[in-house]
């Protein structure tokens, strides 16, 4: 109600579930070493392994919102997420230092203004495979 378009609707929808300076904004990227023989150059694969990041952290029960993207250089792709719960910023710090140890770089931020439609931009590009989403 009151959204002046889809995009709108679903920032409206998701928003509130990712509230600022307690959910994590995550950016994953993967190394070629790791994402390639991990066939991390589909989206579906990219999913299951992001999945199974949180599963092996005790995080597979929060909240999630998470695209894909096409890296413009390289075929491995990249994630972009917003995970909910209340992450102090050792929590941050520890995710992005566990990314680091096998699968490449992430930045791993306190929610923003924005995160959510940043990463809704997926939801709505017409390829369903790019985004997945763990919502109660």
């Amino acid at each position: 109600a009151g959204a002046r378009n889809p995009r709108q609707a679903w920032i409206q929808w998701l928003a509130p579930r990712f509230a600022d300076d307690e959910a994590c904004y995550f950016t994953g990227t993967y190394s070629d070493d790791y994402g390639l023989p991990h066939g991390l150059t589909l989206a579906r694969n990219v999913h299951k392994d992001f999945r199974s990041f949180l599963y092996d952290r005790e995080l597979a029960d929060r909240e999630f919102i998470c695209g894909v993207e096409h890296h413009r250089y390289r075929d491995v792709l990249h994630l972009h997420a917003v995970i909910s719960g209340d992450f102090t910023e050792l929590d941050r710090r520890l995710l992005q230092a566990e990314w680091a140890v096998e699968r490449g770089h992430a930045r791993v931020l306190p929610v923003r203004d924005g995160c959510a439609s940043y990463v809704t931009k997926y939801a709505l590009k017409g390829d369903t495979e790019s985004f997945d989403w763990n919502l109660a």
